[in-house]
């Protein structure tokens, strides 16, 4: 984290626990009302990296939760977005075999603290995904109207893309009819 004050940038200190823990942590994205999602490999996961939760609670010690075996898988889950009302979330994925070459999911919460079952980006006929590329670090304009994400077809050819965001829309309506 770094803070921004009239004579410039202050010098990165390190998130505390359980944002960071002795495992590898990353990809950092929070709602509006401050719950936190990450990225992490800490014990008690599913697979390679997991998804992971940390619910500001009044007067209780903060604890990161694993978002569990809907959303994660025994591959990597990685670099999740939030939405900024918690109404869905983007994740990187290698799951279904795709060693190396993830692609984007997405889920919806179900009003319950549920969610969907994540479902390929591509689903509504959108060509956020390719077959030969790593995808990752979706982000949004802060309009809420684009979504931005890396595409790697090698470690030395990565571009950003964007997509107008109504695709949220049109893979909801998909998940919920």
């Amino acid at each position: 984290m770094v803070e921004r004050s009239i004579e410039g940038w202050s010098e990165p200190q390190v998130l505390p626990s359980p944002i960071n823990s002795d495992s590898r942590d990353g990809s950092y994205t929070a709602t509006a009302d401050g719950v936190v999602y990450i990225s992490s490999k800490r014990p008690d996961g599913f697979g390679g990296y997991d998804i992971w939760h940390i619910q500001p609670k009044p007067n209780q010690v903060l604890h990161a939760e694993n978002l569990g075996p809907i959303m994660n898988s025994t591959a990597f889950d990685v670099s999740p977005l939030i939405a900024p009302d918690g109404s869905y979330l983007i994740f990187g994925s290698e799951r279904n075999g795709r060693r190396g070459e993830a692609h984007l999911y997405i889920c919806f919460k179900k009003g319950n603290d549920e969610w969907t079952t994540p479902i390929n980006m591509n689903s509504c006929g959108a060509k956020v995904n390719n077959e030969t590329a790593h995808h990752s670090g979706p982000s949004l304009s802060p309009d809420g109207k684009f979504l931005f994400f890396r595409r790697h077809e090698s470690m030395m050819d990565m571009d950003v893309y964007w997509v107008n965001a109504n695709i949220i829309d049109d893979l909801k309506k998909e998940v919920f009819n």
